[in-house]
């Protein structure tokens, strides 16, 4: 147990670190977001699918589509609420290591 809770603890820095960048905002941020959610929305409800959108700066969703409680098991606002963290918690414990070194 104590080493599960040393690898946990890893995860938790890797988060806080990167949450401390600093990120260049791009004017019509707002605007392409917006269209990209509404294109998504439209995609995601004629093929009964659920995209979601990360925000790699701050490790959120910007948005996601479809009913994601009944896909995941985890309710929407866990996803509203924690972002990426939720994904995170989705992943299999074997596989968290390689996921950090990917989004490294």
């Amino acid at each position: 147990m104590l080493k599960d809770l040393r690898k946990q603890n890893k995860y938790t820095q890797f988060f806080q670190e990167w949450k401390e960048q600093k990120f260049e905002e791009h004017p019509d941020e707002q605007r392409k977001m917006d269209e990209l959610e509404l294109l998504s929305q439209n995609i995601g409800m004629k093929e009964g699918l659920t995209i979601a959108c990360f925000d790699y700066r701050n490790l959120s969703l910007a948005f996601f589509t479809g009913n994601v409680g009944e896909l995941t098991g985890y309710p929407a606002s866990m996803f509203r609420e924690k972002g990426m963290e939720t994904t995170f918690s989705m992943t299999h414990p074997e596989d968290r290591s390689e996921l950090v070194r990917f989004k490294k």
